[in-house]
């Protein structure tokens, strides 16, 4: 990949770079690791394709690196699609014909792309890494680094633009919704949901505990989340609450509050949230941030409640104002 597709914008030049192919030569032995360029981020060849193809026959395990870089998304460039760019998806489908195992693919791109997983083994969104993207990619696929990022966004199915209301419309009720608040996922599923994240080691939550301070205002909630896996590895809790619906449209749910925990393997931390009375308001039709009375749902867990991908168990819990 180019350095664009590393460093993007609003960045300096660096004296090196590790890029993705650089970085797995430091845990394989360089002369087993083989590649080429089956096409660049917008244009293929079949000869492309044809020496992909060859080398994925010859080899035991195939990374593929996918994604867009700025010639397709940029300050001033929009996608106007959400999948990979065509010649990149021939590319895939064509090697995978001919490796149907030990197929992994890293997506390198600035936003949410929606792929066919059946295409792949195993999928790691590897974003824009900048200087040492190769390094931070080959950590996590050798293991070195126990992945605990969640997504900071919605990947929505290759159909959302159909439906989602147009861009003039600011609207977050437009359509079918805009973002996992507004999001109305019986007519349009996301592929993966905000919040959504996964790990090496498996995670138990228990002991739900919600409370509404109403002297203060403040919701408090707290638990105990467990590494019941096999390795040491770091979760991202999340506390999501559903405002009680009156006579306005409020959010699905909101994300309140989080926090990164490192949990050695077979160990339990306890974890505890103090949520202020302002981050449980909702805005009226006519701009006035209220809050709402009656009974409220709270979700305390490592994924968006309901999330059918979802890695490990959601708590759930209620509170009156």
């Amino acid at each position: 990949w180019p350095v664009n597709c590393y460093l993007h914008s609003y960045n300096g030049i660096p004296e090196k770079i590790t890029n993705i192919v650089d970085g797995i030569k430091i845990y394989w032995d360089e002369n087993k690791v083989k590649y080429t360029m089956g096409s660049n981020a917008t244009t293929g060849t079949s000869q492309g394709i044809a020496d992909a193809v060859k080398l994925a026959k010859e080899s035991d395990i195939v990374i593929m690196a996918l994604g867009t870089g700025n010639h397709v998304e940029r300050e001033g460039v929009d996608r106007s699609y959400l999948t990979f760019p065509e010649p990149q998806v021939k590319l895939l489908q064509a090697v995978r014909e001919v490796q149907p195992k030990n197929l992994v693919v890293l997506i390198v791109s600035a936003g949410p792309v929606t792929f066919d997983s059946s295409l792949a083994d195993a999928w790691v969104h590897v974003w824009y890494g900048g200087e040492e993207a190769g390094s931070g990619a080959a950590d996590v696929l050798f293991g070195t680094v126990n992945p605990s990022a969640r997504l900071p966004l919605t990947v929505y199915s290759a159909s959302y633009l159909s439906k989602v209301g147009p861009m003039l419309d600011y609207s977050m009720e437009s359509g079918v919704g805009r973002t996992y608040r507004y999001l109305e996922v019986d007519k349009s599923p996301p592929q993966f949901y905000f919040g959504f994240g996964m790990s090496y080691t498996v995670w138990l939550y228990s002991n739900l505990n919600v409370t509404w301070d109403s002297g203060r205002g403040t919701l408090h909630v707290s638990g105990m989340v467990k590494n019941v896996g096999d390795r040491d590895g770091s979760e991202v809790v999340q506390v999501y609450v559903k405002v009680p619906n009156q006579t306005y449209r409020v959010p699905n749910l909101q994300l309140v509050a989080f926090t990164k925990v490192f949990v050695p393997q077979g160990h339990t931390q306890a974890v505890q949230f103090s949520v202020v009375q302002q981050d449980l308001t909702t805005t009226t039709p006519d701009g006035k941030r209220i809050l709402q009375k009656g009974v409220y749902s709270a979700w305390l867990g490592g994924n968006q409640p309901l999330d059918p991908k979802a890695t490990s168990n959601v708590l759930q819990g209620s509170f009156a104002i």
